[in-house]
């Protein structure tokens, strides 16, 4: 990624007046500076940033046409290069044309510029990359067929595989055709090409309701799908995709996301089919989620249905912190699982005044005044802040510390009325990082002060505030900033440090913009700097797939060496980086890189290094595999291997992420099962897969249980409960207890076994007040308990404590030994 200072680096030109460069300014445009794209890959198909290009190049295109493009390439750092991305996209032949004879561009530029004309679909500059002699020997790269397919261009994918038929693609191009519905380029693929694709196409097909893409590659392609297809399928609301599943592709599966996600979108249809056809499977997220959206409606249906499934503790607050009162007073006067301690701040948050005055007058014990504060400060909530403050809490540090990391002036302003000394050093550097300068300078005239101002300011790319900081001529600053400027992506800063001031930068400045992909900065660094860099600047640019960048630090950088970087390309799935590598470095491939591939699912990387490089894979790369829960790179790695799953692969692998369809392929397999399996589906609160696990005979152990109370997986306790015989005892309540997951409290309590005063303590211990106030509510356990006041003696400075001591009644605590033996010094004064 490059960024260039177009109104800055022009305004400041002494040839302004001859070539007219009539920039908007950063006042009206909203920026300094224009940032290149960036760089496509995979994961990153930047519409947006393409489109801010376009308004601020074309307007000068319209006004100055094609004759002033010299000069200004001669006056502007890198417009060169941005000019010709933009013109690849937005197909302006006449601009690519001007731009050549300029100057030629690099074989990586190149291949850069055929990416996004064929992402665009623009033919005409493709064309002309074959026709004009600037481009002799021209070539695509690995990525362009992927990005043609994925916006469903047949005409250039017709055109890039007839021309370029040995450049190498990978299955992302079929698996992205699939998932936004391109059957013609799917049709296409699945006869001309030789990648095939992944389960990933099927599953995302379903994701987004295209029926026909599904039929087609059930009908014609072996890879199939996995229980993902069916629970996106639900959680989008697309029910005739889900009754094609179900009738088509059953094997596979689904879990209890496919209902609770179906819930929270409020799909009541999706809802009605799971729950009457096919009885599937819900937890306690389906009322939570649907309680968060707002479907006051979709909540009533869940009571009334599932109600044995109920909602948690955090259906109350997530209503809350989305101003759904009236869910709010339905869930709290229809269900018994309780609220959040986080509820009446979650309000706050969300500017919820009229959930918060309801709060306090039918849930008070779920009131924490102070909390409230915090977070109404962090989102400048003043009508909050007032009532906060007329009801009589104070206002704190923390509370003036959060207004200040949102850059809210009138925040702080309003707390400080209230209480002059909470002003801190933190709060002004709080203030620095969110940008606010007029906030600033009115914690500087309060004299508030802090030592790292400019590096933060720097760090963050306000160049207001370091000019403004350097001005006062009090801040000290380190390389740290222009490091971090540099990381940052703030060539503006980094410029304005090295003109202005002495500190300079180190290696990290270039290792880190090549990390994100500023090659703008990377060249200005390179050629007016002489830190340089270390083999971590190769490396990152390598694993975000920048070829351009890889190809500049292999051209101009020799303290680039990088024994890593195919290995970062292959973990990412960059297939051309590779190549470019493979084609132009001697640092060679590590055989981890395959590893890495398969562990992060890029399949098409790893059959790439496997057959090109001849890697060797081993029963790491199956484990790799596995762990990843990717079942196309699990079954290529088996065929390739044929090695026996029972002796290789432990089945509590294959259940850490909770892909049911990667387990049952290991079931299949003959993958070696034990009560791990079970204790890891269970900690992981994967219920659908703990059902599985159950039909295959295996049992979850005490501590598989224990641990699925401790991460509040309410869903996997109550059906374990009810399927199996697990041993509990008050020990299986304390780890839900100290994490305040207090509807898991609630049902072992009720069903399973009953509290005791060490969950007391425990609760206590980890300030989670909601959970102490209901033990002794519902719990036979004694305010009076002698464990527990002495626990609250021992620990009076806590809010746990402070409360039972302030509920136990006095002449209790004045006959325990600690109360007298605290008591007989005071006396003995007043003998």
């Amino acid at each position: 990624m490059a960024y260039v200072a177009l109104n800055r680096r022009v305004s400041s030109s002494p040839c302004v007046a001859d070539v007219n460069l009539e920039f908007p300014s950063p006042d009206e445009r909203g920026i300094g500076h224009v940032q290149i794209p960036p760089h496509l890959t995979r994961d990153v198909f930047p519409r947006g940033a393409y489109t801010a290009l376009a308004t601020v190049l074309d307007p000068w295109l319209n006004e100055h046409g094609l004759s002033r493009l010299p000069r200004l390439f001669d006056l502007v750092d890198d417009m060169h290069a941005n000019m010709l991305v933009h013109a690849a996209y937005s197909g302006r032949v006449d601009v690519v044309e001007v731009a050549l004879s300029y100057a030629p561009v690099t074989p990586a530029s190149m291949l850069q510029l055929i990416d996004v004309a064929a992402w665009n679909n623009q033919r005409l500059v493709l064309d002309y990359f074959v026709q004009h002699p600037h481009c002799e020997g021209w070539t695509c790269s690995a990525f362009a067929l992927v990005a043609a397919a994925r916006e469903g261009h047949l005409g250039i994918v017709r055109f890039l595989n007839e021309q370029f038929p040995a450049v190498p693609s990978s299955e992302d191009a079929m698996d992205m055709a699939a998932e936004f519905g391109h059957l013609d380029v799917v049709k296409y693929l699945h006869d001309h090409r030789s990648e095939g694709c992944t389960t990933r196409a099927m599953d995302n097909a379903a994701k987004n309701g295209h029926i026909d893409v599904l039929e087609f590659l059930h009908a014609h392609r072996n890879e199939g799908c996995t229980e993902q297809a069916m629970d996106w399928a639900c959680e989008h609301g697309h029910l005739s995709v889900a009754e094609w599943l179900h009738a088509h592709r059953r094997d596979e599966g689904f879990t209890e996301n496919a209902f609770d996600k179906a819930a929270g979108n409020n799909h009541i249809t999706v809802v009605e089919y799971l729950h009457h056809k096919l009885d599937a499977p819900s937890t306690e997220k389906a009322m939570d989620l649907a309680a968060k959206n707002g479907h006051l409606s979709m909540v009533q249906w869940l009571h009334e249905h599932r109600g044995f499934v109920g909602c948690s503790e955090n259906a109350l607050g997530m209503a809350a912190q989305n101003g759904h009162l009236d869910i709010v007073k339905w869930v709290h006067a229809n269900r018994s699982e309780g609220g959040s301690r986080f509820m009446f701040s979650d309000a706050a948050e969300g500017g919820h005044l009229d959930v918060m005055e309801w709060l306090v007058e039918h849930r008070p014990d779920d009131v924490h005044w102070a909390e409230a504060m915090v977070w109404a400060s962090r989102y400048c909530r003043l009508d909050i802040i007032r009532w906060l403050v007329n009801q009589g809490q104070k206002v704190s540090s923390d509370a003036f510390v959060k207004a200040c990391v949102g850059g809210h002036l009138a925040a702080a302003k309003l707390l400080h009325e209230q209480e002059q000394t909470i002003c801190t050093s933190n709060a002004l550097w709080m203030a620095v990082r969110s940008g606010n300068l007029d906030l600033v300078k009115w914690l500087t005239e309060l004299g508030v002060t802090h030592v790292d101002l400019l590096d933060a300011a720097a760090g963050c790319g306000y160049l207001n505030i370091v000019q403004w900081l350097d001005s006062q001529g009090q801040c000290l600053a380190s390389t740290e900033a222009m490091d971090k400027a540099a990381m940052n992506g703030h060539l503006d800063v980094v410029r304005w440090l090295h003109e202005h001031r002495t500190e300079g930068c180190t290696v990290a400045a270039m290792d880190g913009a090549a990390a994100k992909g500023h090659l703008s900065i990377v060249k200005w660094l390179h050629y007016n700097r002489t830190e340089g860099c270390t083999q971590c600047a190769m490396e990152n640019a390598a694993a975000i797939g920048n070829f351009v960048m890889v190809e500049f630090l292999h051209l101009h950088r020799t303290d680039a060496t990088a024994p890593r970087a195919m290995e970062f390309a292959a973990k990412h799935g960059h297939l051309q980086v590779l190549l470019y590598l493979n084609a132009n470095r001697t640092d060679g491939c590590p055989t981890v890189a395959i590893d890495a591939a398969v562990r992060f699912g890029h399949l098409g990387v790893a059959k790439w290094l496997h057959a090109t490089l001849g890697l060797p894979m081993s029963p790491v790369t199956l484990m790799c595999a596995t762990e990843n829960g990717e079942l196309s790179c699990l079954q290529w790695i088996k065929h390739q291997l044929d090695q026996d799953f029972a002796t290789s692969v432990p089945l509590f692998v294959g259940t850490r992420i909770g892909r049911l369809a990667t387990v049952q392929y290991l079931l299949d397999a003959g993958c070696v099962s034990t009560e791990r399996a079970m204790d890891v589906a269970a900690q992981g609160g994967h219920l659908a897969l703990v059902i599985k696990l159950h039909d295959h005979g295996l049992r979850c152990s005490p501590s598989g249980f224990s641990h699925a109370a401790y991460f509040g997986h309410l869903h996997v306790v109550r059906w374990l409960h009810t399927h199996q015989t697990v041993e509990c005892t008050s020990k299986t309540l304390e780890g839900p207890a100290k994490m305040g997951h207090i509807s898991v409290v609630t049902y072992l309590h009720k069903h399973v076994c009953a509290a005791d005063t060490s969950v007391v303590i425990q609760a206590a211990s980890y300030g989670q007040l909601h959970v102490v106030k209901w033990l002794f509510s519902h719990a036979s356990i004694r305010i009076e308990s002698p464990d527990v006041i002495a626990w609250a003696q021992q620990h009076a400075e806590q809010a746990t404590g402070q409360w039972i001591l302030a509920t136990t009644p006095p002449s209790v605590l004045a006959s325990t030994p600690q109360f007298q033996a605290e008591e007989a010094p005071r006396s003995s004064q007043f003998l």
